[in-house]
């Protein structure tokens, strides 16, 4: 899921057959920062299992056979994985069923964004 404007300019790139229907919340999940990406000139985004946490982003229809976007989400080089998830489609306020894509790097602890350390700022592409 991506929220922000550069976001969708970029999946239509990585992806030309994605299209988008929506915003979603994910609910037991939170947003955070874990590995820094210099091309990105910053910490990439995963989301990370957490009660009483919820994340909101776009909702995109993909072709199953777009594996380009595999490539743009780093599936192809272990950076990523993709997960089936359930989450609320909130234009028709439904429960369906989505493709995320969450870093491999394992979180250990959770610190609040305000207190990030440099090497976990987020990269500037999501601000």
């Amino acid at each position: 899921m991506v929220s922000t404007y550069k976001g969708h300019i970029n999946m239509k790139k990585a992806a030309p057959s994605v299209v988008p229907k929506g915003r979603g919340c994910l609910s037991g999940y939170r947003l955070d920062f874990v590995r820094p990406n210099k091309n990105w000139k910053g910490a990439l985004a995963t989301i990370v299992p957490h009660k009483g946490h919820s994340i909101m982003g776009a909702i995109w229809e993909v072709n199953n056979n777009e594996i380009s976007l595999y490539k743009y989400n780093g599936i192809l080089s272990n950076y990523f994985y993709p997960k089936a998830v359930y989450l609320r489609h909130l234009e028709i306020d439904k429960i369906i069923n989505c493709l995320v894509f969450i870093q491999s790097t394992t979180v250990t602890s959770y610190i609040k964004h305000a207190s990030l350390p440099p090497e976990k700022q987020p990269s500037e592409f999501y601000l």
